[in-house]
């Protein structure tokens, strides 16, 4: 009789250890994320709901543009919402703008989760006051280090609400290890190098519920956004990855410019951008 032994080799995409100056920020977070903060964190809103695929925040970077990761915009949301401290709270700073176009980076693939990037365009401006504005973009040749902080949705203990939470992060360059997740990550860091980041601080659970498209700042940067997906619940380290923001300035910006709300109107789409599904 002849046995068949298959051994697969996988990887997993995980950070520096964390040093005994940051283990302070692992696990401790501020239950209420402060609107004048950060007031640049929206939620995407879909015209189905789908599990997992709906679950997707972005990020203010103008009047008239959020930035997200390209899987977020592979079902188009119909529209954002910034300005709450609970989803779908009614707040006097509540601001829900329509969406217009979408545009995912021209690299990107959804195989392997490669330049996971994507601009969305409204069709208003935003209102920009104390609780709802933009963030920075972080120069090209911005080396992010030490700890930075994520805002996120997360589900509260015994409750369907989802309350903003900051949570203190050490990040790192991903660096690929024979460690069990699956092939796609190894793909992704051999594809990406430092396109990505990787960031601990979070228990393994929290990495199931953590929505794609969240911010990670430091100082006054958008460093990060988070990438998610059904590996992550495989993971058995408290790793967090993230698209690294710094590496696509140049894309980002070069759209900002043909995006701009003061920009000449045309009757056809900017180069690239798929109109958004009508809102329901």
């Amino acid at each position: 009789m002849k046995f068949f032994v298959l051994f697969l080799t996988v990887s997993a995409v995980t950070g520096s250890p964390l040093t005994e100056e940051s283990s302070q920020y692992r696990f401790k977070r501020r239950i209420t994320a402060d609107l004048t903060e950060f007031p640049y964190h929206v939620q995407l809103v879909y015209k189905y709901k789908v599990p997992l695929i709906t679950r997707c925040s972005g990020v203010i970077i103008s009047e008239n543009l959020v930035v997200t990761t390209a899987n977020c915009v592979s079902m188009s949301p119909t529209a954002i919402i910034t300005g709450i401290q609970q989803m779908d709270e009614i707040s006097p700073f509540r601001q829900m703008g329509k969406v217009k176009k979408v545009k995912i980076h021209p690299s990107y693939s959804s195989i392997t989760g490669t330049y996971n990037i994507a601009l969305i365009m409204l069709e208003f401006p935003l209102t920009f006051n104390s609780a709802v504005n933009k963030v920075e973009l972080p120069p090209t040749s911005y080396k992010p280090n030490n700890t930075a902080k994520q805002i996120a949705w997360a589900r509260q203990s015994l409750s369907l609400k989802y309350t903003l939470e900051v949570t203190g992060k050490q990040i790192s360059n991903c660096n690929s290890r024979m460690i069990s997740v699956n092939l796609l990550q190894l793909l992704r860091a051999l594809v990406e190098g430092d396109h990505v980041l990787c960031a601990k601080g979070e228990s393994p659970l929290s990495e199931c519920h953590k929505f794609s498209g969240e911010p990670l700042v430091q100082d006054k940067y958008l460093i990060g956004l988070s990438i998610t997906g059904f590996e992550k619940c495989k993971v058995i380290a408290s790793t967090s990855v993230y698209t690294n923001v710094a590496k696509y300035v140049g894309w980002l910006t070069s759209e900002m410019g043909s995006c701009s709300p003061n920009s000449k109107e045309s009757t056809e789409s900017p180069t690239g951008f798929t109109t958004a599904s009508s809102v329901v």
